[in-house]
């Protein structure tokens, strides 16, 4: 046979061979059987397997392409050493299986956190998958750096419902810290509100020491509870000025270019509004506001720790059987409710779960009860009506 003729038959048999190829791949499988089929047709016809694969490459392109969304890595990469696509074909379905891979990861992370619960069995899944797709974990948080900032408030709030953030639930906020692969700076800000938390809780609860100071002349069996510095002392006419002051058994002490006293057996009430302290005494002379910042909350627990000491006032919180604990259910259907967001302002972030009668006066912790506000908010609301 001569050459042109040759040349003739073979293009004509690898003709025979695409069209062979194209229909076996419309079933969207490149099973062993179809395999065979190929290297059979390759052996009976004297044609190279690996010449007729490359002819057909368009064939071989568009199948491989749409099985991405429909097979396994390890099922593409098994028929890719066989098909020998060109290296365009094989860095394209890479590509696509990547970003499968990133929506899937995406899409079960997404699932798990409106569900308000990321589960270890959730974690092990999803680290699993970034493992076998290699895919990049870090950038896959930080792409959903919002859902995960919204669901870690959630968390920091529901945990801080009772007023206490307790070691099993410590333990549990980081590891999901970890897992979410949160900022260093982020991290350390929520530790700081959930020590915060306990803080406030243990001196409410009469878990206070006495601290050493030489700038306050203490009387005869006083002590020192608190000394906070950077305090204004707030005037409806003159211009607020910055001192220091101290909490005793006794006394509140205010020093700056001047010296006030404050009788804690004249107070009658203390409240937090904002970064406001606001004092009601007995006398107008002995009331007053200090502007505190973001510790008022702090040193409103301290000075109304030391008003029950000196009046040996016993919490009723600890003696009845109430508790202010919220169930987990109530919580998941006021975040729903609030959508994430403060009822006052809106905000979205240092949310807390508050009582809209205040527990103190007898309110429940019914889901009707409850609302979602925002730390200056609930600081600005009193409990005492």
């Amino acid at each position: 046979m001569s050459n042109p003729l040759k040349i003739f038959e073979k293009r004509k048999h690898l003709k025979a061979f695409q069209q062979l190829i194209g229909n076996l791949f419309q079933t969207q499988q490149l099973t062993d059987k179809t395999q065979q089929q190929l290297i059979q047709f390759c052996q009976t016809h004297q044609l190279d397997l690996k010449e007729a694969l490359a002819f057909s490459q368009q064939e071989t392109h568009l199948f491989l392409i749409t099985a991405t969304s429909k097979q396994s890595k390890l099922t593409l990469e098994r028929w890719m050493n066989f098909l020998h696509p060109a290296e365009k074909t094989r860095s394209q379905v890479y590509a696509l299986l990547k970003q499968t891979a990133e929506q899937q990861f995406r899409q079960k992370l997404q699932e798990a956190l409106n569900m308000r619960q990321l589960t270890t069995p959730n974690m092990q899944d999803l680290d699993q998958l970034c493992h076998s797709q290699q895919l990049d974990k870090t950038s896959l948080m930080h792409s959903m750096h919002k859902e995960i900032q919204n669901f870690l408030q959630f968390k920091l709030a529901s945990m801080s419902a009772d007023g206490l953030v307790d070691q099993a639930e410590q333990l549990e906020f980081q590891q999901l810290c970890k897992f979410l692969e949160i900022s260093l700076q982020a991290e350390r800000d929520l530790q700081a509100r959930i020590a915060k938390t306990n803080q406030i809780y243990k001196i409410r609860q009469g878990q206070v020491s006495p601290i050493q100071t030489n700038q306050v002349i203490l009387k005869n069996l006083e002590v020192c509870y608190l000394h906070q510095t950077q305090v204004k002392k707030l005037h409806a006419k003159k211009e607020a000025v910055i001192g220091d002051l101290f909490i005793t058994n006794e006394r509140l002490i205010y020093i700056s270019n001047m010296a006030l006293e404050i009788p804690i057996a004249q107070i009658m009430a203390v409240e937090c509004h904002a970064a406001t302290i606001y004092i009601t005494a007995k006398t107008q002379k002995a009331s007053g506001e200090f502007w505190i910042g973001e510790h008022a909350d702090l040193v409103e627990a301290y000075i109304d720790q030391a008003v029950k000491r000196f009046h040996r006032q016993v919490d009723l919180q600890q003696t009845s059987g109430n508790t202010r604990h919220i169930a987990q259910n109530v919580k998941n259907a006021v975040w729903e409710r609030c959508q994430g967001k403060c009822v006052e302002c809106k905000a979205s972030s240092y949310l807390e779960f508050d009582h809209i009668i205040p527990f103190s006066k007898g309110g429940s912790n019914s889901e009707r009860n409850i609302q979602l506000l925002c730390r200056a908010c609930n600081l600005a609301k009193s409990d005492r009506l």
